[in-house]
């Protein structure tokens, strides 16, 4: 999206500002926590930059190393993003085959990060979600 020309950039974040508040309102409805977008986007996108707009050391560290890996997360963390991803996205808890598929795909790949993203696009492509949303 950083890419994107300036104007382009405000007409998609006034549009996912109105889409999240749409999410917020029936979240509150049925009484679970609003989402709120810098957490959201920074859980998905595993962003780089922190909140404040500065990068964190660790990031910074593995950006001046190309050739170094992030560290393994634990398969508890990894059970944990996969479950809020499902509860956000498809409105309810993935079952056992589909969290030991997501736990094993995100273990598998190069990076934990690119691993959740891929796990949270196959999220976002599925007929559930589209009928949901």
């Amino acid at each position: 999206m950083l890419k994107m020309p300036e104007a382009r950039q405000v007409h998609v974040r006034q549009r996912l500002k109105k889409e999240l508040d749409q999410v917020n309102a029936k979240l509150a409805d049925s009484g679970y926590e609003p989402l709120k977008l810098a957490e959201l986007i920074e859980s998905v996108r595993g962003d780089k930059e922190l909140a404040d707009g500065s990068e964190s050391p660790a990031d910074a560290d593995v950006a001046a190393k190309p050739d170094a890996k992030r560290s393994s997360v634990a398969v508890q963390e990894i059970e944990a993003a996969v479950k809020s991803a499902y509860l956000r996205m498809l409105c309810r808890q993935p079952d056992q085959e589909e969290l030991s598929v997501a736990v094993a795909f995100v273990q598998e790949s190069d990076e934990s990060v690119s691993g959740f993203r891929s796990v949270v696009w196959a999220l976002l492509n599925t007929k559930e979600f589209v009928l949901t949303h």
